[in-house]
């Protein structure tokens, strides 16, 4: 045999050991293949969670993933065979209660085990309710609850334009609301004045959470952190010394890159001056065909066919990233019309995929942590 020839068939059987390099099994998720050497990472996705049950962590070849307790991580291809386990632990069955303050709505539940509570504030044209509906806010409160937070989740006092008042005082009407209603549940004996108080808000919600937090502790209320979602959290960072935690996304089409570094140079701000902070940033991932079974009432099977209609339509790429933000896309119209209903959740589980400026729980396992690293 030629030199020639052997060392064609060298590259060749290369090229083949590399192209199926890597085995990764995945148990109780998926993500499981056989991947090419030349791909650096894979993600592993878990399972939607069982009944009365939620994610827990990460099982097995651990020291590859990016976030051993997030649902959806990155996968180093860094050994042939690969294996992970998703876990999830126990989470009882759990409904809310309702009731206004100062004529504004709320919606709550206090868990037993409570270890602290957590206010919520919505986006521009938002309710409290849509913390219990929307299918990645319902996966934070169902994640909340799980860690022993109460969930509380106001309308703005505005219910013309639905957005939080940016008053910068004691008399914004939002942050009343919110005092009374502190007052309200420690006269109830739902919790008392040394309770952990944190809040979480979305876009304007996001915008609004830093001031409420600044204004209610300097009020004297027990505030231990917040939780800045798709905002630049701007308000009091210069003065504010409750722990902040910015949770912001890659392809934001609202705040833009200037929004965005504006989200960093908060963060700066606030850990400059020495207090606790962190900023995570969620970027995009494949739309793998399970992936809407995380919406109540869509099966696995019915996941399958929705993925298939945009898979077929070209509105994804050979990886399964979505090719265009499916604000601005027309992926409606290929979805079947037997999922009408749920297309305000497919939106959102397409809007986490792509990174657009929606709610997304990808980063779950990262706010909970940062909220139980201020508890005594």
């Amino acid at each position: 045999m030629s030199r020639t020839l052997v060392a064609i068939l060298v590259v060749i059987l290369s090229a083949i050991t590399v192209s199926a390099q890597f085995q990764l099994t995945v148990s109780g998720g998926y993500g499981s293949g056989k991947y090419r050497g030349s791909a650096r990472y894979v993600y592993a996705w878990a399972a939607a969670n069982p009944p009365n049950m939620v994610f827990d962590k990460w099982t097995g070849d651990t020291h590859l993933l990016l976030d051993v307790n997030s649902w959806r991580t990155r996968v180093s291809l860094k050994q042939k065979n690969i294996s992970l386990t998703a876990t999830y632990k126990s989470a009882p069955a759990w409904t809310t209660s309702s009731g206004t303050i100062n004529g504004a709505g709320y919606i709550f539940h206090f868990p037993s085990n409570l270890r602290g509570l957590v206010f919520r504030f919505h986006g521009t044209g938002g309710s409290g309710s849509t913390f219990f509906t929307k299918s990645e806010d319902r996966i934070m409160a169902a994640d909340l609850v799980a860690a022993g937070f109460a969930v509380v989740s106001l309308d703005s006092a505005n219910r013309v334009d639905r957005q939080w008042s940016t008053d910068q005082t004691a008399s914004n009407p939002d942050v009343i609301n919110l005092q009374d209603l502190i007052n309200r549940f420690i006269s109830q004996g739902r919790i008392t004045s040394t309770t952990p108080i944190f809040v979480l808000g979305q876009s304007n919600g996001g915008a609004f959470t830093p001031r409420a937090a600044h204004l209610l502790k300097l009020a004297g209320n027990n505030i231990k952190g917040a939780a800045v979602f798709c905002s630049q959290g701007l308000a009091f960072a210069d003065q504010t010394t409750v722990p902040t935690t910015w949770n912001i996304v890659q392809n934001d089409e609202v705040l833009g890159a200037s929004g965005t570094q504006g989200a960093f140079n908060s963060y700066q701000t606030v850990i400059g001056r020495g207090i606790a902070a962190q900023i995570n940033v969620n970027i995009p991932s494949p739309v793998y065909p399970q992936r809407f079974a995380r919406i109540p009432g869509v099966s696995l099977s019915d996941s399958q066919l929705i993925y298939d209609s945009l898979k077929n339509n070209s509105f994804l790429d050979q990886n399964d990233y979505l090719l265009v933000n499916p604000q601005s896309s027309n992926w409606a119209s290929v979805i079947p019309s037997a999922y009408n209903a749920f297309r305000n959740d497919i939106n959102d589980q397409l809007n986490a995929c792509f990174t657009a400026h929606e709610f997304f729980s990808d980063h779950n396992d990262r706010v909970i942590a940062f909220f139980n690293a201020q508890l005594p």
